[in-house]
């Protein structure tokens, strides 16, 4: 009988926890700059606006070394730029996002 009064709490914690969002895992990456300052975005933010937008467009980060990110501005305009190596290092086996701050906007910029 006690041990049926222990289980009931335990199975009460699990059902309440079904169905409950978790926030997605950061994926790792290395900040190339110092952390900026006065952005609509943080570096886990992009990062995962990253992730998302490779996943939807088929792109298997699981062939790329760790992203490495930053954080600049041009003409005003704050941009998160990702960048991801291919684990050869052969030319062109590279590209970058670039993703605007303020709206999450996604541009794809191939590796040369």
């Amino acid at each position: 009988m006690s041990v049926l009064r222990s289980t009931i709490p335990v199975l009460f914690l699990l059902a309440s926890t079904i169905g409950c969002e978790r926030r997605p895992r950061i994926p790792t990456y290395q900040l190339v700059d110092n952390v900026p300052i006065l952005t609509s975005r943080t570096a886990d933010d992009a990062i995962l606006l990253a992730s998302d937008y490779c996943e939807e467009n088929g792109i298997d980060l699981r062939q790329r070394e760790m992203p490495a990110i930053s954080y600049d501005t041009l003409d005003g305009v704050g941009y998160w730029c990702v960048l991801y190596h291919g684990l050869t290092r052969k030319p062109g086996d590279h590209f970058m996002l670039l993703i605007r701050d303020t709206t999450g906007e996604i541009e794809y910029v191939p590796g040369a």
